[in-house]
């Protein structure tokens, strides 16, 4: 049996630079991965099929992340070796935060070490590309400034103790289609700052508690308050416990999910079980 973490990911940077041929939009993007993840445990099994048991059952079907990754893997490394792959979600969904593509990643990784195919962090990373944006940063986080259309990292040190409190709307779910469409009907010469996301530009306007929500935990001290990828989870960084409790707090008026966390190192190796 093989265990590999999922973590969840924040954007401290999100600049849309501008749509690609191919369809995708060419981004400039600082991620951060989290001390916060879903899990996932790899059996070797005595048959050829891939089985996904998720312990939330939407998720059991063909058309989850895991179970497509899994399913490349084996296409583009050649072998027929099934797999059983346990879920445990823990990570807010449709939230912003890639829980989806990190357990992708996180597949990869598990079914690379189950299978015996030796691939390096670099050659999953190519094979991810092929899933999702987000998903090669994924394979090992961390802090990476990413580009192109999220495929081409530069790997940082980061500030390991930074907390960070995260915040998700119940009610509120939002497409990542329909967000970049609302950001290319916005002027083309906006400006984008750093430690931002541009997306805020085109989604607050239509779900102003957002934007409340950013201005309620700035009125209580905090300094970065952003919304992570598309949304709608909202999230603002922390020096120490004091002050995250308080924003926590604050957001707590609010109709939301939350947790308080922290940033997390790059990973380097293969996990021992």
């Amino acid at each position: 049996m093989i265990t590999e973490n999922a973590y969840a990911k924040i954007n401290l940077q999100l600049h849309i630079l501008g749509l690609r041929k191919d369809g995708y939009h060419e981004v400039d993007m600082l991620m951060q991965t989290l001390d916060w993840h879903d899990t996932l445990h790899f059996y070797k099994t005595t048959h050829n099929q891939i089985e996904l048991d998720c312990d939330c059952s939407e998720l059991n079907n063909h058309d989850n992340l895991v179970w497509r990754a899994a399913d490349l893997l084996r296409r583009k490394s050649g072998i027929t070796q099934g797999v059983k792959i346990i879920l445990q979600k823990e990570i807010f969904a449709a939230a912003g935060l890639a829980g989806g593509s990190s357990d992708a990643g996180a597949t990869l990784r598990g079914c690379n070490r189950l299978w015996n195919l030796n691939y390096s962090f670099e050659k999953l990373e190519e094979i991810g590309a092929e899933l999702g944006s987000d998903i090669p940063f994924l394979i090992q986080g961390g802090t990476a400034r990413a580009k192109g259309r999220g495929e081409i990292l530069t790997h940082y040190n980061n500030a390991e103790n930074t907390i960070v409190v995260l915040a998700k709307p119940k009610n509120i779910s939002i497409s990542t289609k329909w967000a970049y469409a609302e950001f290319d009907k916005l002027p083309k010469d906006i400006e984008q700052e750093d430690l931002g996301n541009t997306l805020e530009l085109a989604i607050f306007p239509a779900y102003p508690v957002l934007a409340n929500m950013k201005e309620a935990a700035q009125n209580a001290g905090a300094e970065i308050v952003l919304m992570s990828g598309s949304g709608p989870t909202m999230y603002a960084l922390c020096d120490n416990m004091a002050e995250a409790t308080k924003i926590y707090d604050v957001w707590q008026k609010f109709e939301t999910e939350l947790r308080i966390t922290r940033f997390t190192e790059r990973i380097r190796s293969w996990k021992e079980d």
